[in-house]
């Protein structure tokens, strides 16, 4: 099976061809906007489509010969949705017979109410600017899937963690830094989904003979809190399970950062943000990155010493965190096995494994 890949220079995308290299099942191929896109892909000596994905004649054209797209682009959040409605048309103009879209378990928040599953309505009143755009595009593919053509399967993961993902990250370098705080009292659901698992998610859905659409939440299999998450990273990379602070304190509304966090979330001011740094060099970029922690109020901390007392410090937790930090229930995956069989997906101590891999790799641990 021949199949596109839009935003396959991202984290999940540039994986996807990892593991597409490696097996003759199905031919993946990026289409990409720009060449310097390809960077990541490089190393895997693929041949690649360019074209303005943007627009709807190129990207047509770019499809066309695809027996199913999968979608992954969201670079910016204002877009989001924007983006689906234009993966929608090229497909159906192009012939596409199955477009696969990555959406996000956020368009439900806390995941409050324990009657949520794969065909409840996002909540489009959210406070963050990626839940609300992710929810639309939800409601407009959701919308079109009693179409001839294509076909629309929504996948919808939660975290995505697993080697380079920033959700594997963010637990070493606050563990390094010192103190890492968990809101909710380290208690919440971490709704994990390994990139592999992502990967054989998608697989089932290519390789499956079920011709149904729909929305589909995908998820690795048992459950975690966050707890249980940062502690299996500290024993892992050997830092002292103190360093594992638990709180019931809310996030911080009135720190730099907090409005720095409000800020992004606010459409004008995003775009004003996505416009300023295509300007910049990659040197400026490096050096805006040492800069904007201490305006965020310290969020990322040089290494601490393995062997040195825990500093003190107050509860710092942002809007963000807080809230998938307390989320109260796990989400149903059982529609999803339902129509396209189970993905024989790996448990969360073989994930951990490759995780910790990675992470020692980039230099965290004790």
């Amino acid at each position: 099976m021949k199949v596109a890949i839009l935003g396959a220079g991202g984290f999940v995308g540039s994986r996807l061809m990892e593991q597409a290299a490696l097996t003759p099942e199905w031919q993946f191929v990026p289409v990409l906007r720009s060449p310097k896109n390809l960077a990541r892909l490089s190393k895997l000596g693929i041949a690649a489509r360019f074209a303005d994905t943007g627009r709807i004649e190129p990207l047509a054209a770019a499809l066309e010969g695809f027996e199913a797209v999968i979608n992954l682009a969201a670079g910016d959040w204002t877009s989001i949705r924007a983006d689906a409605e234009l993966a929608h048309a090229a497909c159906a103009r192009a012939g596409t017979k199955l477009l696969i879209h990555l959406s996000s378990a956020v368009v439900f928040g806390r995941v409050e109410s324990p009657t949520l599953d794969d065909d409840s309505a996002p909540d489009l009143g959210s406070w963050m600017l990626y839940a609300r755009e992710k929810g639309l595009a939800e409601n407009f593919l959701r919308e079109r899937m009693g179409a001839a053509a294509p076909r629309v399967v929504v996948l919808r993961p939660g975290l995505i963690w697993g080697p380079r993902s920033p959700w594997s990250a963010l637990p070493a370098r606050q563990l390094a830094g010192g103190v890492a705080w968990l809101g909710g009292g380290g208690r919440g659901i971490c709704n994990l989904v390994h990139v592999d698992n992502l990967a054989r998610y998608v697989h089932q859905v290519l390789r499956s003979p079920a011709t149904v659409s729909g929305c589909y939440n995908v998820a690795d299999p048992g459950t975690v809190t966050w707890q249980e998450f940062y502690a299996a990273v500290a024993a892992g990379l050997g830092y002292p399970g103190l360093r594992i602070r638990l709180t019931e304190a809310g996030p911080h509304r009135t720190s730099p950062g907090a409005v720095l966090d409000w800020l992004k979330q606010q459409p004008p001011f995003y775009r004003l943000m996505k416009k300023l740094l295509k300007c910049l060099s990659s040197e400026s970029k490096s050096q805006l990155k040492h800069y904007l922690p201490g305006l965020a109020g310290g969020r990322y901390q040089p290494p601490w010493p393995a062997d040195a007392p825990v500093p003190e410090s107050a509860p710092r937790l942002t809007r963000e965190h807080w809230a998938l930090q307390n989320t109260v229930h796990r989400l149903p995956t059982q529609k999803f096995v339902r129509d396209f069989g189970d993905p024989g997906l790996m448990g969360f101590e073989a994930g951990l494994a490759f995780t910790l891999v990675w992470l020692r790799f980039a230099g965290y641990g004790a």
